[in-house]
């Protein structure tokens, strides 16, 4: 690899300098350490005893058992030490991974980042990712929800035909259902909306349970639901699976129904696989 001339490495810290909260120059051969930049998270210890001699291995451990995240610190002991840091970077140009800090009671995220400037200097930057992490979060939970049903929290009919769909064009083939409920109108107008709601709920709870956990359950909407299971490719099974429906479905209880039961009529296929199908015409048989 061609060293690095003094610009580029001016660059590469003024570039770090302005995500990472704090920058710290590592001496591949004293393996001493020198602050470029300060601004939180440094563990006490350091900071009260710092040196020009201050060895990495004090900081990296003082670091790990002050602000380090008691459930990350063994994966952070190893990630961080000094032998692991030269073996990385001598793979590859920059070495960095994710890890939590504990400060004042609160979890944050972070992350370092190791980066060679020349054949005896490493620098390593230190940033709060708490932003990133929590904007991942909220955009996985804003894709969770657009794909939910809410009143029951199965999948909605877009999410679980397209999920589907996608299977079967892929010619996984597999064991497709469609359902609905029998006189549901008559729950509603006999025992009101709210009965029915719970009627709706129990279903879609006696569905998700007779399938597993990695199975396509969704609901089509009002009393209609479907169920899609990839590697089922036997009557047998696919008679088990219905059965266990049948009999969720017969444990339902709902105090305002009575003795009244809960009946659904199915309509199921098994598609061979190896050969791309057309979701929309396996749909309508």
């Amino acid at each position: 690899r061609n060293e690095l001339n003094l610009f580029e490495q001016f660059n590469i810290v003024n570039a770090l300098s302005r995500d990472y909260a704090n920058i710290i120059s590592i001496s591949l051969t004293t393996q001493t350490i020198k602050p470029i930049k300060l601004s939180g998270y440094i563990p006490n210890s350091y900071m009260e005893n710092f040196s020009e001699d201050s060895t990495y291995e004090s900081f990296s451990s003082g670091y790990v058992a002050e602000r380090v995240y008691s459930e990350d610190r063994a994966f952070m002991q190893k990630a961080i030490a000094f032998d692991t840091v030269t073996e990385k970077l001598n793979e590859k140009d920059e070495y960095s991974s994710s890890y939590r800090i504990e400060e004042n009671g609160e979890i944050h995220f972070f992350e370092f980042k190791f980066m060679k400037l020349n054949s005896s200097t490493v620098i390593l930057g230190v940033m709060n990712i708490d932003r990133i992490v929590n904007d991942a979060k909220e955009k996985e939970k804003l894709i969770v929800l657009s794909q939910t049903d809410r009143m029951t929290n199965l999948l909605n009919r877009v999410s679980g035909e397209s999920k589907v769909a996608e299977h079967l064009k892929n010619g996984d083939g597999g064991f497709f259902i469609l359902l609905d409920v029998d006189h549901f109108k008559s729950f509603n107008d006999t025992y009101g909306h709210g009965v029915g709601d719970q009627v709706i709920i129990s279903v879609a709870n006696a569905l998700k349970a007779a399938f597993r956990e990695h199975d396509i359950v969704f609901r089509l909407g009002g009393d209609e639901f479907s169920a899609y299971a990839a590697d089922v490719t036997t009557k047998k099974i696919a008679n088990q699976i219905i059965s266990r429906f049948i009999e969720k479905l017969e444990k339902i209880v709902i105090q305002e129904l009575g003795d009244r039961t809960i009946t659904a009529s199915i309509g199921a296929t098994i598609i061979p696989s190896g050969t791309p199908v057309n979701f929309a015409e396996k749909y309508k048989l």
